[in-house]
């Protein structure tokens, strides 16, 4: 499987192919060795989350065959026991997007089950990243309900992807969210 990658899709049910085929024409994609994932290495996410709508507005049943596809911004391997560290060090640079605004963190880990717990990297990472904000004099949030950004990490047994999925860009972009 690819190490790099900065798009990371999954499919509705019975679409993967579908899926697949609609994205290859833009990038470099793979199936992930997890059940309905893509991921993909694309000149630039935002192009191909615009050729996206094109192709619906042009044939429809597109959007159809996806279930959420996320921009990634940085990927690593890693070993369990050094992922915390190495997420709190990959998040930083999104306090600045983050700023005085509402978000949370999202982690959807596949594989290492049992060595891997989502909820308690989600937690110290936000903890993380509003220490960066407060001692920057930024009022953020942690906000489930309304987030003017989700905070995305993605783990493919010992690969980590992380992104930032903001208000803008699922407004913009239906099927760009974090689960």
């Amino acid at each position: 499987m690819m190490t790099a990658w900065n798009v990371l899709a999954t499919a509705q049910p019975h679409q993967l192919q579908r899926l697949f085929d609609i994205l290859r024409p833009h990038g470099e994609f793979q199936h992930a060795p997890f059940r309905g994932v893509i991921v993909g290495l694309v000149a630039e996410p935002g192009a191909l989350f615009e050729a996206l709508l094109a192709r619906e507005a042009r044939k429809g049943g597109t959007l159809a065959a996806i279930g959420h596809i996320v921009p990634i911004d940085r990927t690593f391997g890693f070993e369990p026991e050094a992922l915390e560290a190495l997420l709190r060090e990959a998040v930083a640079p999104y306090a600045a997007a983050i700023a005085a605004g509402g978000f949370h963190v999202r982690m959807e880990r596949r594989g290492l089950k049992g060595l891997l717990h989502s909820q308690p990297l989600e937690q110290a990472l936000a903890e993380h990243l509003l220490a960066l904000l407060e001692g920057a004099g930024q009022a953020a949030r942690i906000d489930f309900s309304d987030p003017d950004a989700v905070v995305v990490v993605e783990t493919l047994g010992n690969l980590c992807g992380v992104g930032l999925v903001t208000r803008a860009l699922t407004a913009r972009y239906p099927f760009v969210h974090a689960r």
